[in-house]
């Protein structure tokens, strides 16, 4: 949607007015929603997150394979680097002691890295043109505009990103054996809006809970909001 909004003569300002409004929506329906879990049975909200997680494949495998529109797309020493991180990871996970295996992700980017550098994969140049320190300024591609096609496209995008979270968040009490209420379920819907709002201001996108890090929560195992 956003494309579209961005490419049909909106351009930025329209995306941002959009994303706005539905950080906006996302906070005043967060009640409603709350009142609405018990129409959330682990089957709907599984099946959410299983479509989601289904439908970004193609970006991992487009990052496996060198990244979408690369000269060596498809080339087997990036699928082969690809691979040699996931095995590190599941390896590390599976067989390494406790403290290694609840940062086995973490482990396989750095072992990667390790690898990448003396192969050729990366290109530090960005890096060294780029400022010490910048600083995001609110507005920068000029004054949001509010266009009402664009708030319907991206409010369709809210209760998605909605179900969403709320499937993330029921999972992540299943996993830490704290039920998750109403007001709970609430609060982290309203965090979730108040993000996208300031996204909008601060020339981002919408924000959504991630069920990558939930992922995280029941592979590591570590519980502790002190952690995050």
């Amino acid at each position: 949607p956003m494309v579209l909004i961005g490419t049909t003569g909106g351009g930025l300002p329209a995306i941002y007015g959009s994303v706005i409004v539905a950080g906006l929506a996302i906070m005043l329906l967060a009640p409603v929603f709350g009142r609405l879990l018990r129409f959330f049975p682990p089957l709907v909200t599984g099946t959410v997150i299983l479509v989601i997680g289904i439908s970004l494949l193609p970006v991992a495998g487009n990052w496996a394979a060198g990244g979408a529109g690369s000269a060596d797309f498809g080339a087997p020493r990036n699928i082969a680097l690809a691979a040699f991180v996931l095995v590190v990871v599941l390896g590390v996970q599976r067989f390494a002691p406790a403290f290694l295996s609840r940062i086995a992700v973490l482990v396989g980017i750095l072992v990667g890295l390790a690898v990448a550098v003396p192969f050729g994969f990366t290109d530090f140049g960005g890096v060294g043109d780029a400022d010490w320190a910048g600083i995001s300024t609110p507005f920068h591609f000029g004054a949001p505009v509010f266009e009402f096609s664009a708030i319907v496209s991206m409010l369709v995008v809210a209760l998605v990103t909605m179900t969403e979270t709320t499937g993330d968040l029921i999972a992540v009490g299943e996993m830490t054996d704290r039920r998750v209420e109403p007001r709970s379920l609430s609060d982290g819907l309203r965090a979730d809006g108040l993000s996208t709002v300031l996204g909008g201001v601060f020339n981002t996108f919408p924000y959504t809970a991630y069920a990558q890090n939930v992922g995280l929560v029941g592979m590591t195992r570590v519980r502790s909001r002190w952690v995050v």
